[in-house]
C-alpha cells in the first residue's frame, strides 16, 4: 500500500482500524510511541508514520490552532 496515494478518508478508516485492533486511540498511542514506551515494532512504526501524515493533513485542511485542538483529544 502507498500511502501517499490515499485521500484523507481512507488514511482516518486506517487509524481507526488501529486503534481498534489495538484498544487505545492513536493520540494515545503516539504518545507513548514518541515517549519510547512502547518499543519499535513495524507494526508500530507504520502506525506512528500513519498518524504523521494524518497530522500534516490536518495541516493542510485546517487553520493550526484547530489542529492543536484535533491533536490533543
Amino acid at each position: 500500500m502507498k500511502v501517499t496515494q490515499l485521500g484523507f478518508e481512507e488514511v482516518c478508516q486506517l487509524l481507526q482500524e488501529k486503534e481498534k485492533q489495538f484498544g487505545i486511540s492513536s493520540v494515545e498511542f503516539f504518545n507513548r510511541y514518541t515517549a519510547g514506551r512502547l518499543g519499535d515494532a513495524r507494526e508500530y512504526i507504520e502506525w506512528a508514520g500513519l498518524y504523521r501524515i494524518y497530522l500534516k493533513m490536518c495541516l493542510a485542511r485546517w487553520p493550526s490552532e484547530t489542529v492543536s485542538q484535533v491533536a490533543a483529544a
